[in-house]
């Protein structure tokens, strides 16, 4: 699975009251599955947010991997129930210079690349992936923002794993390599 950080444009503007408002265009480069770059693709276009002066660039966000890489995978033990699992964390630290003594609360947003339902992600080759907060051990919503607690002495770990199992779509598994793409958008509040 490759995961892919979310790039964004921001254009800044005041508006009528004076707010300092900022239009983000979400992208992402989108590659072949050599790594190639072969599109770019936007999301959320003209999305609006008022600016927090304190949080820009408050936060160094460090993911422990750009893969994951699940081994071989004996197809007759995912066909009969084996849950293959790996995590990597996710770790913010403040930047030195940005304010001090604010609170923040960051979310984080995983947006698959294939299709999902329920907080799970179908696979074409069969099978399913689900992510999991390793702390809670709470499912984490696909495409929805997700809070990963209060920063704490100016910096975050949280560890998510990564489960992949049989999918109950009526897809027989597949023999072979897969990949899949999975975006994540960080938002501080």
């Amino acid at each position: 699975m490759q995961i892919e950080p979310l790039y964004f444009y921001s254009n800044f503007y005041k508006d009528n009251y004076g707010w300092e408002i900022m239009d983000h265009t979400y992208f992402t480069s989108l590659k072949n599955g050599r790594g190639e770059h072969i599109a770019a693709a936007s999301l959320y276009p003209n999305f609006f947010m008022r600016d927090e002066p304190c949080l820009i660039d408050a936060y160094k966000t460090i993911i422990s991997t750009d893969a994951i890489d699940f081994g071989n995978l004996s197809k007759n033990e995912v066909e009969a129930g084996k849950v293959v699992s790996r995590s990597f964390d996710i770790s913010l630290m403040r930047n030195s210079g940005s304010c001090s003594g604010i609170s923040s609360s960051p979310r984080v947003t995983f947006i698959p690349q294939d299709y999902y339902e329920n907080n799970n992600i179908y696979l074409e080759n069969g099978l399913m992936m689900t992510f999991k907060d390793t702390s809670s051990n709470r499912t984490i919503p696909m495409a929805k923002a997700y809070d990963l607690g209060r920063v704490s002495n100016n910096k975050l770990k949280k560890t998510i794993s990564v489960e992949l199992k049989k999918g109950n779509k009526g897809k027989n598994i597949k023999s072979g390599p897969f990949s899949s793409t999975v975006i994540y958008l960080m938002e501080y509040y």
